[in-house]
């Protein structure tokens, strides 16, 4: 078994990520779809369903964690991060050549690649929170 500490030092960046970064990161992805006359096909709470809060995770003890699961996170963390550079390099693109209709289909899918990776890497961080605390986490735009 890992220390609490260092379950501590690994979960809280996740957690962060979660309730912070991604909710930005999903906001400006349904106002660009939006924009574009697209459909909101990010998900959801279901009714009945409260949000989770970031404090309301942080004062959980994780009661399953183990060295594999630290790994987990810090990778899924790490694609996370690696795809949202390229979600920047795609933006600075489509930003310089006047918008998301004047560039190159290729442009246009390594943004959605990208936003598709986040999303994708997102959720499989958090089911591995909900296995981690034993418990479900409910946050719009996730399953």
């Amino acid at each position: 078994m890992v220390a609490p500490e260092i379950a501590a030092a690994v979960l809280k960046p996740a957690i962060d990520f979660l309730f912070g970064e991604f909710k930005r990161f999903l906001a400006d992805i349904r106002e660009r779809r939006q924009k574009r006359g697209e459909l909101n096909d990010t998900g959801a709470l279901l009714s009945g369903e409260e949000e989770s809060t970031k404090e309301g995770i942080l004062v959980l003890t994780p009661a399953n964690w183990n060295e594999e699961m630290e790994k987990e996170v810090k990778h899924l963390l790490n694609l996370i991060r690696i795809h949202s550079e390229h979600r920047r390099n795609a933006e600075t693109k489509i930003s310089q050549r006047g918008g998301y209709y004047y560039v190159t289909p290729d442009v246009r899918a390594e943004l959605e690649s990208a936003e598709d990776a986040i999303l994708d890497y997102t959720q499989r961080l958090k089911r591995l929170l909900e296995r981690v605390y034993g418990q479900p986490i409910h946050i719009e735009g996730l399953e």
